[in-house]
């Protein structure tokens, strides 16, 4: 039932022996294929022998590389991204798997460096808020000195200052297969909208959440609610969840997948408005997500609100995040609206708003 990843920094020719032609194939077929890289180093992987002698991995008081439990409770440690040296070496992984055919990858984690640490370019204390950025700073210095003209990306967990002109998407992390406000569906708006005002403009959550290894598996409801959330993301993705044989998915019955087909339609339809807010982002700083109060600061109850959200300058987004329910209460700016449901506009203000499990709440503002 679980699943995990074997930690290297190359194809597993074992599990992808024609990569090259899956590549060319998917290609052919119009997809982009993704990979995946992080900045843990196993002591059991081949790019252990090819970094630790060479110094390009962080270091304990004693000189010797920092061996941690990483993610997957094994020992590993940290490629020293403040290394050149070892910067390089990562980049012509990168490359090398871009030169097999990959248009792109997961960068992973980047949030572990220990305080304690000692690297090429400091101390672990003063590093550690930064090295998501150099992990970022690799990856772009991948993807852009190719030169093939390519379009490319990356997506990340992690960040600090400096992260926004180096992201291309960025999601929340594993968020737990459940309704929990501690971890759950209910913490991917709050954060969107963190992260928007830090420059952050692509955003995207893994759908029906990653991680129940210790929270039950995503439900059909689940699925349902966090589906309409990802249509109306800039980015929409499904994901198999740690377990992937315990977790509802797309493909679980006939309902689902006709839920997942309308509203991966939708957001294929809003994609030439995806684009122009992209652009936006690009020229002014302003994130595809918003807070309501971007768009009306001097609606004071719009600011406090952190479970609706602007979908660029038009539309409004209420999704429903708590289980079992088929109804909930919207705080519309002043102004008209229209259910993009269809009926009569609607006036600002505190309205109810029926939600059975099939539809987004989801209104265009006038104009």
């Amino acid at each position: 039932n679980h699943y995990a990843l074997d930690e290297e920094w190359e194809v597993d020719r074992t599990l992808y022996p024609d990569f090259e032609t899956v590549a060319s194939d998917l290609h052919g077929e119009g997809f982009k294929w993704l990979v995946y890289f992080n900045s843990f180093v196993e002591q059991t992987s081949k790019a252990w022998p090819e970094t630790a002698p060479n110094g390009w991995l962080i270091a304990g008081a004693d000189g010797k590389p920092y061996v941690f439990n990483d993610a997957k409770f094994q020992n590993a440690s940290l490629l020293d991204l403040s290394n050149p040296e070892a910067v390089k070496w990562a980049v012509s992984k990168m490359q090398l798997a871009i030169s097999q055919g990959a248009d792109g990858w997961m960068g992973d984690y980047s949030e572990w460096l220990p305080t304690d640490a000692t690297l090429y370019g400091g101390n672990g204390a003063d590093l550690h808020a930064v090295y998501p950025v150099m992990w970022q700073e690799a990856q772009r210095q991948a993807m852009d000195t190719v030169g093939d003209g390519v379009s490319r990306l990356s997506f990340v967990r992690s960040g600090w200052f400096g992260s926004a002109p180096l992201v291309d998407v960025w999601w929340p992390g594993d968020q737990q297969t459940d309704w929990g406000v501690d971890d759950g569906m209910p913490t991917v708006v709050p954060v969107a909208l963190g992260v928007s005002l830090a420059g952050i403009s692509t955003f995207g959550s893994d759908v029906a959440g990653y991680q129940n290894t210790n929270s039950p598996a995503s439900t059909k409801e689940l699925f349902f609610r966090w589906t309409e959330l990802g249509a109306l993301s800039p980015v929409m993705r499904t994901h198999h969840g740690s377990y992937p044989k315990l977790n509802w998915s797309w493909e679980s019955d006939d309902e689902t997948l006709a839920h997942w087909k309308r509203y991966a339609t939708l957001h294929v339809a809003l994609a030439p408005y995806f684009r122009s807010l992209a652009e936006h982002a690009h020229d002014t700083g302003v994130a595809i997500m918003r807070p309501l109060a971007v768009e009306f600061p001097d609606d004071a109850a719009s600011w406090p609100i952190a479970d609706e959200y602007m979908l660029g300058d038009s539309l409004l987004v209420a999704p429903v995040m708590t289980e079992g329910a088929t109804s909930r209460a919207v705080h519309l700016p002043p102004g008209t609206w229209f259910p993009w449901a269809g009926g009569a506009p609607v006036s600002g203000g505190e309205v109810g708003a029926d939600a059975p499990t099939t539809e987004r709440q989801l209104y265009a503002r006038a104009g």
